[in-house]
């Protein structure tokens, strides 16, 4: 095994314990995750974004503390799930935006000037449905654990099927290292993943499993792919060093926060 498979395992092991051990709390814990979560992501998100760097570090302290107050505003004051399924429509939409643009034009739109405005809607608001869904749906801090553990495991997937049989780029313009044979082993260990939640669970129907299963594989490339834009962009490798073996937070939770919006919606309108 080498040096940087065995950092990746080590410290992908001490994250996800982290990650598992906030969301077992409770709501105040899965609060507290998420917080802790949205600073780091605009921390990283800003200080990769602004090119200038006189005052670089004090524009993304800025930044990031308005973007924190902002989602803890919208906690105390927000009390309506029309709000919610409102601001999870705006997310959605935009998420949308980005990822036929980066179909049809090989490019994400993340990186398009204002900076805030993309911070926003990309981090930001996702962020706080996560804090929201918390608020108003019981237990949704299991239903975070369960989104956790799928994602991983179709990167796991992903990264163990596509690193020795990989052939067949994916979409080599954007990520030259992904592969249609890593995407399908993610696929295919996510799905399993789903059942099996299903089966020591039981707080889904095994069709609703299969169908977030699905969901989350495919978005959640899609998160990848369009955040390796914005490194592309930038012209970065990772986004931070926080993590040994895997970069900053925006690397390891590209595909968790892309995937949110979309999560939300299908647990508020059919899991309820």
């Amino acid at each position: 095994m080498s040096r940087e498979l065995r950092l990746r395992i080590i410290f992908g092991l001490l994250y996800a314990v982290s990650i598992v051990g906030f969301l077992f709390i409770g709501k105040i814990g899965a609060h507290i995750l998420l917080i802790v979560l949205g600073l780091l992501l605009l921390w990283e998100f800003f200080n990769n974004s602004y090119l200038i760097e006189i005052n670089k570090k004090a524009l993304s302290l800025q930044m990031t503390f308005f973007h924190i107050l902002f989602i803890a505003s919208g906690f105390y004051f927000i009390n309506e799930q029309g709000i919610l399924l409102a601001l999870i429509a705006v997310s959605l939409i935009y998420n949308t935006v980005n990822i036929v643009s980066l179909l049809s034009r090989q490019a994400a739109v993340i990186y398009y000037k204002p900076v805030w405005f993309h911070s926003f809607f990309y981090l930001s608001l996702p962020i706080l449905l996560a804090v929201l869904m918390n608020k108003f749906v019981p237990s949704f801090h299991w239903y975070l654990l369960y989104l956790f553990i799928v994602v991983w495991l179709c990167d796991v997937g992903a990264y163990f099927v596509g690193k020795p049989f990989g052939k067949k780029k994916l979409y080599a313009k954007i990520s030259p290292n992904k592969t249609w044979e890593g995407f399908l082993g993610g696929g295919a260990l996510g799905l399993i993943t789903a059942v099996f939640i299903h089966r020591i669970t039981g707080s889904l129907s095994l069709e609703m499993w299969i169908v977030l299963g699905i969901m989350i594989w495919v978005i959640s490339v899609f998160g990848d792919l369009i955040e390796s834009s914005f490194k592309r962009h930038y012209g970065i490798k990772d986004t931070g060093t926080f993590i040994p073996g895997h970069g900053g937070f925006l690397d390891r939770l590209d595909s968790f926060i892309f995937t949110l919006p979309f999560y939300a919606f299908f647990i508020l309108k059919f899991a309820l």
